[in-house]
């Protein structure tokens, strides 16, 4: 129930694992309060929801962040007049950040 829910939102396979994942992850360290939800179904349904919004504002976090090193980028290129290595060099820097 969890992973179709998580891929109906982050459509992608891996990351709703991740979410399923951190799911029971969060139930193992809350194992002491978990006995006394009386409705279960809904914590889960409620933390599910909760990690995909988290994982929602990490994504918008990361975009962020790629678009001012690019913005960067197209600075000191255009201050430097930088060569074809840099060029190549802050690509794979940005495209690091991206994984």
């Amino acid at each position: 129930m969890i992973f179709s829910a998580a891929m109906i939102y982050v459509k992608d396979v891996n990351k709703a694992r991740e979410v399923v994942q951190q799911v029971f992850v969060n139930l193992w360290e809350k194992r002491k309060i978990v006995v006394t939800i009386e409705n279960f179904q809904s914590y889960i349904i409620v933390s599910s929801r909760n990690l995909i919004y988290d994982h929602f504002r990490k994504e918008n976090t990361e975009a962020k962040k790629i678009a001012e090193l690019a913005n960067r980028e197209a600075g000191i290129k255009s201050q430097t007049g930088s060569d074809h290595a840099e060029e190549r060099e802050v690509s794979r820097m940005i495209q690091r950040d991206r994984q």
